[in-house]
């Protein structure tokens, strides 16, 4: 019988080998104890290893390799981290948070593979929503940004609405 071992937040099959006489791990549907094939149907799951219970942070090293892997830029809005931008009526410095893409609170997920750096605008928009695809991440927050574009444009006085003095 074969179930999904799950280690933190890694789940890999693991199948009790009659002829090893001991459980092994199965990888590309193969024992590694023997190398044949899984010829079983997975049939539950069993926790080996709890998932972090602390939310953590890219150490230094990490947040060097996140921010080479982008370009320096948020990676929901494209914008360059540190640039200006208009937010709330104001010009901001775009500031860097280290966002959990799969929030912490439902995958208690602390890989590197699960952080990216975005611009604090966008992180908060973001905030502890679930999104199937990056790609839906960037249409949303795009319609943000073009909303506070638009906004922008209303609140700034026209031309003829300016008097000399």
């Amino acid at each position: 019988m074969a179930n999904l071992a799950l280690y933190g937040n890694v789940g890999i099959i693991r199948v009790f080998c009659q002829e090893c006489q001991r459980t092994a791990l199965v990888i590309r549907n193969v024992r590694q104890c023997c190398d044949r094939l899984l010829n079983e149907d997975v049939d539950g799951t069993e926790r080996i290893i709890e998932p972090e219970a602390t939310k953590r942070y890219p150490n230094a090293k990490e947040k060097v390799v996140i921010l080479r892997r982008q370009h320096d830029c948020c990676l929901y809005c494209g914008r360059r981290l540190g640039s200006l931008a208009w937010y709330k009526g104001k010009q901001v410095t775009l500031r860097i948070n280290y966002d959990h893409v799969l929030p912490f609170e439902y995958s208690r997920d602390n890989s590197l593979g699960n952080f990216v750096a975005a611009c604090h605008v966008c992180n908060h928009w973001k905030s502890s929503r679930i999104f199937n695809y990056l790609e839906e991440i960037q249409i949303y927050v795009t319609e943000k940004w073009q909303r506070v574009e638009t906004n922008m444009g209303k609140n700034l006085p026209s031309m003829r609405d300016h008097v000399p003095s």
